[in-house]
């Protein structure tokens, strides 16, 4: 029986385990993944998080599985989850750094509201054009090094379409191969108030998701180099509520990227056996 908690990020969910000391073989962490978050059969999350020992002079380190097994270079709401955790579990302090495959990450703990320090962005391509159906010059973005890979879609009526429709175009993008490393697809609108309205299609996820937070910090940062808006404080509106993006620096180029917002615990137990099983092919 495997302890487990379970928390979102603006209804980005996520499975914590404490895998200090390294209760799970490396080859196994895949298919753990899979089987805890495919819901219905598991408990359902957009990714596992595993605290592991610090890898470097920091409190920790953070690693990622996506729902579908692969391992993620960082995730801004998985970070902001995994922060609040090691805080209240006496892992680290409220003020926390810890170590990703991206690099290291700053966090802050407020009660339930985390803010973390993003990784600067590696990649920036500003008029990058693919073809599907028709052209499409969107912007290309890679946070970290190596990078967590963002494409950026401006989405007129974005309020209105229906997310089976986004869905298809998402898939589409981030098997293009114009991305080689496949890429999270985020569409925006910019709505009259300043607010954003985005819809991200995650990798590894292979779906819509209710929040994302790397990509809602793609969508700030290539807002600001179109000169759409000037910042620092773009609040992005999710399907799972509202993360406030601040870019401390512009010139001479994007630096100093904080992701703030909610989190949740949701649950905490233990994982039977059974939850970790394969599914059976099913007729």
């Amino acid at each position: 029986m495997i302890p487990f908690t379970k928390m979102n990020g603006a209804g980005n969910d996520f499975i914590v385990l404490d895998h200090r000391h390294e209760k799970f073989a490396e080859g196994s962490l895949k298919d753990i993944a899979i089987s805890v978050c495919r819901r219905r059969f598991g408990l359902g999350a957009d990714g596992l998080l595993l605290i592991e020992l610090p890898k470097t002079d920091t409190d920790f380190t953070m690693r990622i599985f996506n729902a579908d097994g692969s391992e993620g270079e960082m995730c801004g709401n998985g970070a902001r989850c995994i922060a609040r955790y090691a805080y209240e579990k006496g892992i680290a302090k409220e003020h926390m750094v810890f170590d990703t495959l991206a690099g290291k990450v700053e966090a802050a703990v407020k009660g339930s509201e985390v803010a973390i320090k993003l990784n600067d962005p590696s990649i920036v391509e500003k008029k990058k054009n693919i073809f599907i159906d028709k052209a499409l010059t969107c912007i290309y973005i890679e946070l970290g090094d190596p990078g967590v890979p963002h494409v950026v879609v401006p989405f007129n009526g974005l309020t209105d379409t229906p997310l089976t429709e986004l869905l298809v175009l998402g898939r589409q993008l981030r098997y293009h191969q114009g991305f080689p490393k496949g890429t999270n697809v985020n569409f925006y609108e910019k709505l009259e108030d300043d607010h954003v309205l985005v819809r991200t299609y995650e990798r590894g996820v292979e779906d819509i998701t209710m929040a994302c937070g790397t990509g809602a910090a793609s969508v700030a940062i290539a807002l600001v180099l179109e000169g759409i808006m000037k910042g620092p404080k773009i609040k992005i509106l999710t399907l799972g509520g509202v993360l406030e993006i601040t870019i401390g620096q512009f010139v001479p180029r994007v630096q100093h990227i904080y992701l703030k917002g909610h989190t949740a615990f949701v649950a905490e137990g233990k994982i039977l056996d059974e939850g970790l099983r394969k599914i059976e092919e099913r007729w």
